[in-house]
């Protein structure tokens, strides 16, 4: 090669390129060669320390800072390069959501996207409680499609598992309704905290609120009877204290029991004759006290707790109209069970 020739190419490459009327292959792009390369290699770098993509009219916040020059400029061209989400991203969704995917999804984490609940709050399946920190793809996983338009809204659909695997109470044995929400919500710690709206049918306070279901529902959960002599027949027939079957006592357990215990009993005794007040208080032990005949507590009688006899009882009562020595007549004047 001549000196000619040499001293020609240093010219040349030691002029602008602008100057020599050299096309740059980054297209029109107003940042100087050195901002990105250096005389020591002409190599592009991973990314360049000297340039700052905010100065463009596309700043990288977010995933996209991390992300290489390479990534997103497939061509030396820079301005060749589209701005929109689906220019980079292949859309996961068909087009089923639209190409607007700022909608939902951000540069700060493509796997959380910020306006997911917002957005699905405009559909017929708002998502509230334990719903709204579940992955899209638990719920849409149509094999066929991306799984989004069309997606069944009812529990079931998703929670067929749940519904089928529960045995206490057994759903599908018992048949269960399918709307789910009919006693779980979806702001329960899990499927099994099922806040069930037993107080429609038996409202379940005392000592049946902290019963398990089987208790009474041994034979499922359709037609199971409310009446209390159907839980508590053994109850009622072995009770000797009065003995209920003897006595004829009502099957109406809520006559004289409440929820919270079966015993003690919450009858008013002092409604027909004062026992737990005045001077019968503490007089007395047992029903057969007073109810000598255990199969009719309609018959009592009160001459033979009270230190009488017939021939005084008479003589007291000789001016009195009607007087007889018997209880019935007893009680006719003294119904408190005074003197």
């Amino acid at each position: 090669m001549t000196s000619a020739r040499v001293l020609a190419l240093l010219v040349l490459f030691a002029a602008p390129a602008a100057a020599q009327g050299i096309a740059n292959p980054h297209g029109e792009i107003a940042i100087d060669c050195e901002t990105c390369h250096d005389e020591g290699s002409w190599r592009i770098p991973e990314r360049p320390d000297g340039f700052d993509h905010a100065e463009t009219s596309y700043p990288l916040l977010g995933g996209h800072a991390g992300a290489l020059c390479r990534d997103c400029h497939g061509a030396r061209v820079f301005a060749h390069v589209g701005i929109r989400c689906a220019d980079c991203h292949v859309d996961p969704h068909a087009g089923e959501l639209g190409l607007d995917c700022e909608h939902c999804h951000d540069p700060t984490g493509w796997i959380e996207p910020h306006g997911r609940r917002a957005r699905h709050a405009e559909t017929a399946f708002p998502l509230t409680g334990a719903h709204a920190w579940v992955d899209c793809e638990s719920c849409h996983d149509d094999p066929v499609s991306a799984g989004y338009v069309g997606t069944p809204t009812d529990c079931y659909a998703c929670h067929e598992a749940d519904y089928l695997a529960t045995r206490a109470p057994d759903h599908a044995a018992s048949a269960y309704s399918l709307d789910c929400e009919t006693c779980h919500g979806t702001y329960a710690a899990s499927w099994g905290a099922a806040d069930i709206a037993h107080s429609a049918a038996f409202p379940l306070t005392g000592g049946h609120a902290a019963l398990d279901c089987l208790t009474c529902h041994q034979d499922g959960y359709a037609s199971t009877p409310t009446d209390c002599y159907a839980c508590h027949a053994g109850d009622y027939d072995f009770t000797t204290d009065p003995s209920h079957l003897a006595a004829g006592f009502p099957l109406d357990c809520t006559d004289c029991h409440g929820t919270t215990a079966w015993e003690p009993a919450d009858w008013d005794h002092d409604a027909l004759f004062p026992i737990y007040g005045g001077t019968h208080r503490e007089e007395w032990t047992s029903c057969t006290d007073c109810h000598l005949e255990p199969t009719d507590f309609g018959e009592f009688e009160c001459i033979f707790c009270h230190d009488h006899n017939q021939t005084d009882t008479d003589d007291d009562h000789d001016e009195v109209e009607f007087y007889d020595y018997i209880s019935v007549r007893c009680l006719e004047c003294h119904p408190g069970g005074t003197k």
